[in-house]
């Protein structure tokens, strides 16, 4: 009843972590996708006029003060002397079609022409769009047009009389920083980071939560799982042993050492070989790796959670051999060896508790074997008996080692 009611109150839990993580992640990425919305809607159209493209052919004659407009240019803008104060920098730019306008850029704009430059043509490589709004001229700004023709068209013959021969009767304000967007540089970082944020969460609850919930709610707790682990710890039990207590667990250091004797190695197997040789093998892991461990009354058992790769060292040695020689019956996989240990075979057995509650427990063998086992504090909704069993397990260990007797 008791694991029971902690399985029924970890789905409730889960599925409230579901509900707030995808709810947050909703919300993040609606914020987003409104904020870009209200952009566009504006950038699209602003009081009532849609936005034209300058560069176009058929834009022209279509604009009047206070429409929205886009325009590409095809070259670095020349900048008009002097600064208006208050105003900015007006500029000479002259689009894709080679037609001349003046706009009123602003630095940001500017810093993103410059970046398309190339550095050693002084060219744009490639076209940059801008965006802006139709403002009438005023007379200080076609004086300083003026004043500053030679650079747009090498020649000081322009006056106040034929200015419109040059140039149109409006000037461009730049309302857009950044390539065909209304939105800045910074406020599309924003946007980014808040709709990978969304994501996370997704990911999160429909990636992990969910289907967690769902084995959950199925019986199934992968290797966190009593029943999966008493059936892995039974397969090393040797015959006549009952398990008293099995956790899953972490090996995070181990060197097990054992010799065989009459058996000649066949690929990942030691055959057993009347003609054969004494082999002694040495399986060895240095990096942490989940791992169920087991006891009964005369022996320890691990058995691991998954695959793991270990490191072999596998020499032929002479007779007589210190420390016990094994012999295979007919066969034995390099994969089953380190898997059952003695309890009367530990030299020595320390324990040393770890901050997070769990305990370490390094096992020396008397022929050299050596283990660190990790034994975590909490074993999962699929583990109910995880903390009876570990105190089984440490008891058992501290009784049958050497040091302690």
């Amino acid at each position: 009843m008791e694991a029971e009611n902690k399985i029924s109150k970890a789905k409730r839990k889960l599925i409230a972590l579901v509900l707030i993580y995808s709810g947050i992640a909703f919300a993040l990425i609606g914020f987003v996708a409104f904020q870009v919305f209200s952009e566009k809607k504006k950038e699209a159209s602003e009081n009532g006029k849609e936005v034209i493209d300058l560069s176009a052919p058929a834009s022209e004659g279509e604009v009047e003060e206070g429409q929205y407009v886009r325009l590409e240019i095809a070259a670095l803008p020349k900048a008009m002397l002097p600064v208006m104060e208050n105003v900015g920098i007006f500029y000479y730019v002259t689009d894709v079609n080679n037609h001349i306008y003046i706009a009123n850029l602003s630095n940001e704009t500017m810093k993103g022409i410059i970046d398309t430059l190339d550095a050693g043509s002084g060219e744009l490589n490639s076209a940059y769009q801008f965006q802006g709004m139709i403002c009438k001229l005023t007379e200080p700004i076609k004086k300083i047009a003026i004043s500053n023709s030679v650079m747009a068209f090498g020649n000081n013959k322009i006056n106040l009389d034929n200015f419109s021969e040059y140039f149109d009767e409006f000037y461009i304000k730049d309302g857009v920083t950044g390539k065909g967007s209304t939105i800045s540089k910074s406020t599309v970082t924003l946007y980014v980071a808040l709709v990978l944020c969304g994501v996370l969460f997704l990911i999160v609850a429909f990636g992990h939560i969910v289907p967690g919930l769902i084995s959950l709610n199925r019986g199934e707790f992968g290797v966190m799982d009593e029943k999966v682990m008493w059936q892995a710890l039974q397969k090393h039990l040797p015959e006549g042993e009952t398990l008293e207590a099995g956790i899953c667990g972490a090996g995070l250091q181990t060197n097990v050492r054992q010799v065989f004797g009459k058996c000649v190695l066949a690929g990942e197997r030691l055959i057993a070989d009347e003609n054969g040789t004494t082999l002694r093998v040495s399986k060895s892991k240095y990096a942490r790796f989940g791992v169920y461990i087991g006891i009964s009354w005369n022996y320890l058992i691990l058995s691991e959670c998954e695959t793991y790769k270990h490191y072999y060292e596998i020499d032929s040695v002479p007779e007589p051999v210190e420390g016990a020689v094994e012999e295979i019956d007919t066969e034995l996989r390099l994969e089953d060896i380190g898997t059952c240990f003695p309890l009367a075979e530990i030299q020595n057995c320390e324990f040393k508790n770890s901050w997070t509650g769990a305990v370490r427990c390094s096992i020396t063998m008397k022929n050299g074997s050596f283990l660190k086992l990790g034994l975590p504090k909490q074993g999962g909704l699929g583990m109910p008996e995880h903390a009876k069993y570990r105190e089984v397990l440490i008891k058992r260990l501290r009784t049958c080692s050497t040091g302690n007797r």
